[in-house]
């Protein structure tokens, strides 16, 4: 196991050395994850770790034993904090354009990889452009999650919404035949049963190399004290892209947030600080998210068993079960 580079992963490979049990990491992985799926600031999950480690260390006892299952831990902290108040929304990566093209050259090298496998699976021997093209939808996604963060920053949702599927349907209208000419033309063959494998490689290089390239990230958008016309709006921007919340209750939040400032005569800075700092203490519409992720992941979905019933594709019906079950799990939470 590589060398943690980060306080958060130091934590965690503690729990491996506090009673030389594998299984005490593999729990504090867990509660990490489902904290982290939360929007829960790296540093609070760090503290909640070295709270709970340290517990360990004293009663050398599994933290399973002490603090019940990762999930049913993370839900319990959760919600106290949520109780009392404190602001734990993690705004980390939100709209980095370098996270998002880096996750997508993972994604990406992942999708090469499983067509390699499935490839060596049915026996095939050399590969077309068409494949090649369809190992680079990570790419496309990081580039999807871009636009829409971006855009509904600055639009209503439902011109976030329109938008991007005028981009989806924009892109698959262009790709789509592209991918149809080069499926089954012998021109477009490249043999050798390596191609895919070295382009899974190239990704995952690349992305690394992009994940771990120094930037220096702005700290905000504009410079200075901004004024009420600019915290109301960067903070509307945030409460509606990464906050998922609706246009109404966006619209209310910041109302709420002038007639507040405006009683005491301060301005929204000096009243509440930081748009970002208070965006964090509202904390984002899970519930919201939830239901709007689910409802897109049923369109591939349903897309799938289309192609189902015009091909009998069994890849088809298994991937609008897989979708299928992921909306559920994200509808139900």
């Amino acid at each position: 196991m590589g060398e943690a580079t980060t306080p958060l992963a130091r934590t965690i490979d503690a729990f491996a050395d506090a009673r030389g049990e594998e299984s005490d990491r593999a729990w504090a992985m867990g509660v990490c994850f489902a904290l982290l799926a939360r929007d829960v600031r790296h540093d609070l999950v760090r503290e909640d770790l070295e709270q709970v480690l340290e517990v360990v260390r004293e009663a050398e006892d599994s933290p399973e034993q002490l603090f019940g299952p990762a999930r049913e831990h993370a839900a319990e902290v959760s919600a106290r904090w949520d109780a009392e108040g404190r602001a734990v929304w993690s705004l980390e990566g939100v709209a980095s354009v370098r996270d998002a093209v880096a996750t997508g050259l993972y994604l990406s090298a992942i999708a090469a990889a499983g067509v390699w496998l499935v490839g060596l699976l049915r026996g095939e021997s050399s590969w077309t452009i068409a494949h090649l093209l369809l190992a680079c939808v990570g790419l496309a996604g990081a580039a999807g999650y871009v636009f829409w963060d971006r855009i509904s920053r600055r639009r209503t949702t439902a011109v976030a919404v329109l938008a991007t599927a005028a981009v989806v349907l924009g892109l698959s209208v262009a790709l789509g035949p592209l991918l149809m000419l080069t499926h089954d033309a012998p021109w477009a063959e490249v043999p050798g049963a390596w191609l895919l494998p070295v382009e899974a490689a190239a990704l995952c290089a690349a992305g690394l190399a992009l994940d771990r390239a120094a930037t220096d990230r702005a700290a905000g958008d504009s410079a200075g004290s901004p004024t009420d016309e600019e915290w109301a709006r960067r903070l509307g921007g945030l409460l509606r892209g990464p906050g998922w919340r609706s246009d109404a209750r966006v619209g209310e939040l910041v109302a709420e947030a002038r007639s507040h400032a405006a009683e005491g005569g301060r301005s929204l800075v000096e009243e509440f600080g930081r748009p970002e700092d208070y965006a964090a203490r509202l904390g984002p519409d899970r519930a919201r998210r939830r239901r709007l992720v689910g409802a897109a992941l049923l369109v591939p979905a349903g897309l799938s068993l289309l192609l189902f019933a015009d091909e009998h594709s069994w890849n088809s019906l298994g991937l609008a079960g897989l979708l299928g079950w992921m909306a559920w799990r994200e509808y139900r939470g």
